[in-house]
């Protein structure tokens, strides 16, 4: 998990590149306040391969709270 912010000190980033073939998703750590969050893509991409929960949670079971939690 990465964790976005602005001190570097605490391992936070300023910003990130999400590696492609990588499901995205985003929270707030402590769950309160807001945040304003942007996406770019380059190249832009279309794809078949939009993920349900049913089957995000048989491909990464690892990742079923996360799962949960974003979808």
């Amino acid at each position: 998990m990465i964790k976005l912010g602005s001190d570097i000190l605490d391992k936070q980033h300023v910003q990130f590149v999400v590696p492609k073939n990588v499901y995205e998703g985003l929270f707030i750590a402590d769950g309160k306040g807001f945040s304003l969050m942007g996406t770019n893509m380059t190249p832009g991409f279309m794809t078949k391969t939009v993920g349900s929960r049913g089957v995000l949670l048989k491909l990464y079971p690892a990742a079923r709270k996360y799962i949960i939690k974003l979808t």
